[in-house]
């Protein structure tokens, strides 16, 4: 996180601001209007808005709802900033599309422990599982939220890999890894060679798999993946391993958003 954007019509607050943010080595940028900041945060594309929720030409919930909506800025992290800090208005920060927020005033600490939690939030979404190399869960909610705000109609497919049985029995957890892997490489191949946009993949934990795509792309996604699967489990180590893997493929549709494809 390198350049912070400061919405704050107190030219005072922000001028203090921007040079607390430079002592700290961040790059900065500010407005003083609420009818500004969506067009300035296109010019300056930060990595965090720290937004200030009263303004004197508008509201910073608005501006918020304008950042969620935008499709080239909606995932940008948001800190509220405001001298009210109750409870309820800092449940309606996050419900805005907030995922900080900061009490007026505070010292330079507080800003350095503020902005820390951002970045430790960031990472955690941002950081994929090791196993699968695909997303978090947590990264997965703040993207469902991020296309609720935009009214983006979306389909989400769950993937759950039953435990691999031989003879009634589970398999070695070495076996059922190798097929945690080889479904989370199909979802990867699948996405990036049939032409999918707009996608976060993720991997819960065991056998469990999200796909947060477009609604149009629910259908050929599940088509494509299962082609993906039956084509490469003909290699003989992947036969080998799982010999039932592709005849035990089918999809059920649970709601108007949910499919599940069940492997």
């Amino acid at each position: 996180m390198k350049r912070v954007m400061v919405v704050d019509d107190d030219e005072h607050i922000a001028e203090l601001l921007v040079i607390s943010l430079g002592r700290l080595g961040y790059e900065t940028c500010c407005t003083h209007s609420a009818r500004k900041a969506l067009r300035k945060a296109r010019e300056f594309n930060p990595d965090l808005l720290m937004l200030d929720v009263m303004l004197g030409d508008g509201i910073g919930y608005q501006v918020a709802r304008s950042i969620r909506q935008d499709p080239l800025l909606y995932r940008m992290p948001i800190l509220f900033q405001s001298v009210v800090a109750e409870d309820r208005d800092i449940h309606h920060a996050y419900r805005e599309g907030g995922d900080g927020y900061v009490k007026k005033p505070y010292t330079l600490n507080d800003l350095r422990e503020a902005i820390a939690k951002m970045d430790s939030l960031l990472r955690s979404i941002s950081t994929p599982c090791p196993k699968t190399d695909l997303g978090s869960f947590n990264g997965l909610k703040r993207e469902v939220d991020h296309r609720l705000f935009r009214s983006d109609p979306f389909s989400l497919v769950y993937l759950t890999l039953d435990p691999i049985t031989e003879n009634g029995a589970p398999n070695a957890d070495g076996v059922f890894d190798a097929g945690v892997k080889f479904v989370a490489a199909m979802i990867r191949r699948t996405l990036k060679q049939d032409g999918f946009y707009e996608t976060y993949p993720c991997h819960s934990g065991a056998g469990h798999f999200y796909v947060l795509l477009t609604f149009d792309d629910c259908a050929r996604f599940q088509s494509c993946l299962s082609e993906n699967i039956t084509n490469a489990r003909k290699a003989p180590a992947m036969a080998e391993a799982f010999p039932d893997l592709a005849k035990r493929a089918h999809a059920r549709t649970n709601t108007p958003y949910l499919e599940t494809l069940r492997l």
